[in-house]
């Protein structure tokens, strides 16, 4: 998995350090300057969050064509033994990228893991975070955007992490992954978990 430090991060995709560097990336070189009398630009919650926005990694079209077969023999022999669960959600179609069909499998009490079916090609994946040592792990997801956010934990006592993460097609590239403190707070859902995160970093901004 690629994880992006923040100088990778804004070149990549964008997004600006803070609310003041955003203000004035929208206003454009040289404009703004005191005395002008220009009103301030409205920054939508996509301008600010671009990491948590579906809409802002949005994909054209939604693979409709032939469903590839997963080769359980060979290319995809790690993943025979989940295959009745994987055919399952394969049956069900894109849900994820254009092209994904991603199914979470329980594994005992707040332990899951998620598979990833290439529908067009076959070609199983793993999603890089699951299992008992995550705690609870909640996704959020949709068939019309690349942008996968999840929430999990480092532990029992450790701490709850808000994470967005691209599917590049061969591995899954973290785009952010703040914590949001208290491990408890991931038993919480995901559109929570969003809200509060944007509440706060916003107090912090406001305050400086």
């Amino acid at each position: 998995m690629e994880v992006l430090n923040r100088k990778q991060l804004d070149d990549r995709h964008q997004i600006y350090a803070s609310w003041a560097e955003l203000t004035e990336g929208a206003l454009g070189e040289g404009e703004g300057a005191e005395g002008e009398g220009v009103a301030e630009p409205f920054l939508s919650e996509d301008d600010l969050f671009p990491f948590l926005s579906p809409d802002f990694y949005a994909v054209r079209k939604i693979y409709r064509g032939p469903v590839g077969r997963p080769d359980f023999k060979g290319r995809d022999k790690e993943f025979a033994d989940f295959r009745t669960r994987i055919l399952e959600g394969i049956k069900g179609g894109v849900n994820f990228s254009g092209e994904y069909a991603l199914t979470q499998i329980g594994c005992g009490s707040s332990c899951s893991f998620v598979i990833l079916s290439n529908i067009r090609t076959g070609e199983q994946f793993q999603f890089p975070r699951g299992g008992e040592e995550v705690g609870p792990l909640s996704l959020k997801f949709n068939a019309d955007s690349s942008l996968m956010i999840a929430t999990w934990t480092s532990g029992y006592d450790g701490e709850c992490f808000l994470e967005s993460l691209l599917f590049n097609g061969k591995e899954w590239v973290t785009l952010a992954n703040p914590s949001l403190g208290e491990a408890g707070l991931c038993y919480d859902d995901v559109d929570t978990n969003i809200s509060r995160y944007k509440k706060r970093l916003s107090a912090l901004n406001e305050n400086k």
